[in-house]
């Protein structure tokens, strides 16, 4: 691609941010997650897992259209997640 993708310097700059800020969230939320014990909604976890599927096929999938999509998924699995909880 003319215009870069995730092997760019810039472009792992951002998704290292992007990842160290996500860490707290996900560290949190787990915790949370963990202290609701069986009250824990089903979807909070459907929407967990689907998150992390998101992102891992980022990892796999990284051509720029593919990377935008994965990841842009991951953050609303994320959120919806979140919003569960």
């Amino acid at each position: 691609c003319a215009f870069g993708g995730t092997r760019r310097p810039i472009v792992q700059l951002a998704m290292l941010l992007d990842y160290a800020a996500a860490l707290p969230s996900l560290l949190l939320g787990l915790g949370y997650a963990l202290e609701l014990g069986p009250a824990l909604p089903p979807s909070a976890l459907v929407c967990a897992v689907l998150a992390f599927v998101a992102l891992a096929a980022g990892w796999r999938y990284d051509a720029p259209r593919h990377y935008m999509a994965l990841h842009g998924a991951w953050h609303l699995f994320g959120a919806a997640a979140g919003y569960e909880l």
